[in-house]
């Protein structure tokens, strides 16, 4: 019994020490996408897009965000619509960051492939401001995990991720903020797409992914 619940204690010790590291407020979308994320709204003639917060999950007790973006008028090319939050002081690197995506629709219309990924831009300012460069993490470039769609458990998330990352900034300046999103894109007239983003994390190396915070000890 001691052996049992020691191993138990160090369970909870390990998980609440991970859970710590992640800078990202609600990534696993625990509660609304208005909590912490703000919206990047497509416009345009012709262009439709949302973003709402989702049952299906990678994760079968939280929901996500679904980005929804379709494109009909001309002169509207290559449109995005999306999330994100602004990190404060996000710490020395290097820096570990990433998420998990599933793709619902893919409608390529005349255009070239939509996309969904998850940008990372570190500035050189407090709040995001002043120069920046970033670094974008596509579908196709990750792993398969699994998730749930509908309460039914699938293997048809993609996690992409980056780990070790050294400070970006040119010159030898310290990043002061960073910017996480979650963005959908299309190419051209006709296309239209619909994504799911869940479990997104910044922090320092090591930091572990949200929906791997915590397991439970029989």
């Amino acid at each position: 019994m001691h052996n049992v619940l020691g191993f138990g204690f160090l369970a909870f010790a390990f998980a609440s020490t991970a859970s710590a590291q992640n800078l990202v407020s609600n990534g696993d979308f625990t509660s609304d996408i208005t909590t912490s994320w703000t919206a990047e709204n497509a416009g345009g003639t012709g262009v439709t897009g949302s973003g709402v917060y989702d049952d299906d999950s990678g994760s079968a007790t939280v929901g996500s965000a679904r980005l929804n973006l379709a494109e009909s008028g001309p002169g509207s090319t290559g449109v995005v619509q999306g999330l994100n939050q602004c990190i404060a002081a996000p710490g020395s690197p290097p820096w570990d960051f990433g998420g998990r995506i599933r793709f619902t629709l893919d409608n390529p219309g005349a255009g070239g492939p939509n996309l969904a990924f998850i940008a990372v831009q570190f500035y050189a300012g407090a709040n995001c401001t002043g120069s920046q460069t970033s670094q974008l993490l596509f579908t196709g470039s990750g792993t398969s995990v699994n998730g749930f769609v509908d309460g039914v458990a699938v293997a048809n998330w993609e996690r992409v991720s980056q780990t070790g990352f050294a400070d970006p900034m040119p010159g030898g300046s310290a990043t002061a903020s960073v910017r996480i999103a979650a963005r959908v894109q299309t190419d051209g007239t006709g296309d239209s797409l619909s994504a799911l983003f869940d479990g997104m994390f910044f922090g320092p190396a090591g930091t572990t992914p949200v929906s791997l915070q915590s397991f439970s000890v029989e």
